[in-house]
């Protein structure tokens, strides 16, 4: 008799729990569309092209002079100690 009581029992709460109401859950979707266009665009561009003025000649007194320092060229001026 208890052993019928115990699977009268257990049935019921087996109904009652399925009759409950589930807790209410927030579900946020995020979706992502890919979408590839093709466009093609025709600008037109004005452009001002002036040439560059061909260099004048330089006199002597003009010309630049360039000096570097090697090493070489460092130990004459080097000191003993």
């Amino acid at each position: 008799m208890a052993k019928k009581m115990l699977l009268i029992f257990a049935a019921m709460m087996l109904l009652l729990s399925s009759c409950a109401t589930p807790t209410p859950e927030t579900i946020t979707v995020v979706e992502t569309q890919i979408v590839e266009v093709e466009k093609t665009v025709e600008v037109e561009v004005e452009k001002l092209i002036t040439p560059t003025p061909a260099p004048t000649k330089t006199t002597q007194d003009e010309q630049i002079t360039l000096t570097y320092a090697t090493w070489t060229a460092m130990e004459k001026y080097r000191k003993e100690p």
